[in-house]
């Protein structure tokens, strides 16, 4: 996407900069320095050393409760599938050493079961990635691929690559180890909307839609029951509930800070706050919520 700046009325490109003279160690840095702001992870580590194998960057999201790898990329000349999964396999043969270093680091006392070890997720980071990479990202694959642009006057751009699929039929499509595969899991929103009852499911398809169309920036990630959405911070979730007898759950992970005159909101936690939708009639005032949840959440 291009990038301009308005000047005398007027629209004027900002050129990117050559990553030639920009280090990998360079790239760590600047994105596990702003972590927080960028994805809403924790720093673990950097260069994190597991069997002589030593990941750029281990980090934790605090909202999946689960561990990331990030791996920063300036050729292209690496397979995504083999790398991904090898830091995967590391990651889960090390599931205690990887804990200890989080809970010094951070001053917790988490345990083994504490943790969302299915979550688990490799991003990768790099100013460009070739096709076939791209097509090697499959939905069901635990990998994002991300793309950094450095422009000019000290401003980046860092966009996700959405899944495209693999389409050469004379190639043999990319696998994920069966251990990765039984232990990791990634949902789509498909899945989720197929397990929820139907009165429940017709709801979240008409709020998926108007949230997706709120802004460009609004990523959709999939639980194992449930759908969020994102910016550089989650601000809501539609949560299915089977029993149906509050009905289609709007939790707000900050639901305290928002405008409630009506006191329409439910739950006593610290911050978060529920809307249950039993008809039709309760979503466009779901969706007055979402949209100041939105419109606030990179200062939640």
């Amino acid at each position: 996407m291009a990038i301009f700046k308005v000047r005398e009325k007027k629209l004027t490109k900002i050129k990117s900069k050559n990553f030639d003279d920009v280090l990998e160690k360079e790239l760590q840095d600047l994105i596990g320095n702003s972590l927080e702001e960028i994805f809403g992870f924790e720093l673990v580590e950097q260069e994190f050393n597991l069997e002589n194998f030593y990941l750029d960057t281990l980090a934790f999201n605090p909202e999946t409760n689960a561990f990331i790898i990030i791996e920063y990329k300036k050729t292209q000349s690496w397979s995504l599938v083999d790398q991904g999964q090898t830091y995967l396999n590391l990651l889960l043969d090390h599931k205690a050493d990887v804990l200890l270093a989080y809970n010094e680091k951070k001053n917790q006392n988490k345990k083994l079961n504490d943790i969302d070890w299915s979550q688990s997720r490799v991003f990768f980071i790099s100013p460009s990635f070739t096709p076939y990479q791209k097509r090697a990202l499959t939905p069901n694959f635990p990998f994002e691929l991300w793309q950094l642009g450095l422009l000019e006057n000290d401003l980046a751009e860092l966009d996700q690559l959405q899944p495209i699929g693999f389409s050469r039929l004379s190639q043999a499509k990319p696998t994920l180890a069966r251990r990765i595969s039984k232990e990791i899991k990634v949902y789509t929103a498909e899945e989720v909307l197929a397990k929820a009852p139907s009165d429940q499911r017709e709801f979240m398809e008409m709020l998926r839609e108007k949230i997706l169309a709120l802004g460009t920036d609004i990523q959709e990630k999939a639980g194992q029951e449930s759908l969020s959405y994102k910016t550089t911070r989650h601000f809501v979730i539609l949560w299915p509930h089977k029993e149906g007898k509050k009905g289609l759950e709007i939790f707000f992970h900050q639901g305290v800070k928002l405008n409630d005159s009506q006191k329409l909101l439910q739950g006593s936690g610290k911050f978060g706050r529920s809307f249950y939708i039993k008809t039709e009639k309760d979503i466009e005032q779901a969706f007055e919520f979402i949209k100041q949840a939105y419109q606030s959440a990179p200062d939640l």
